[in-house]
């Protein structure tokens, strides 16, 4: 499934062995994404909705909503810095937005082990 939202966290994984893949999208990639790909909106703020649907003319509702997160499932992720209050009713997104792609995959072991090798030579070098 591909999900739009506007937030993301690792609890949103099911198994936290997945590995996160992302990849930067431009304005027009992403309008053509919206266009063009059957997604799940999951936007939790009226205000990324409303830019989205101003932004692509296309309706893209509010569906604040939990999401879990498996290795064939792909989000889009529209994000401004820093988080928005609960409360707000407007803010000027335009030319603040940022779309980023994510895709999963399964960790192997050797990717596991590869990590803790390398943390554990980390904490070594510090001790000395």
């Amino acid at each position: 499934m591909l999900y739009l939202c506007n937030g993301f966290s690792q609890s949103m994984l099911r198994n936290p062995t997945i590995k996160e893949i992302n990849t930067s999208l431009t304005e027009e990639e992403f309008i053509n994404i919206i266009h063009n790909a059957k997604y799940k909106s999951v936007l939790g703020h009226q205000v990324y909705s409303d830019y989205v649907t101003k932004l692509t003319g296309k309706n893209v509702p509010k569906n604040r909503q939990g999401i879990t997160l498996s290795y064939e499932d792909t989000v889009i992720l529209i994000s401004l810095n820093g988080r928005l209050p609960e409360d707000v009713r407007h803010v000027d997104v335009e030319g603040r937005a940022n779309f980023t792609f994510k895709r999963f995959e399964k960790q192997t072991m050797e990717d596991i082990n590869k990590s803790s090798q390398m943390i554990e030579e980390m904490i070594k070098i510090e001790g000395e």
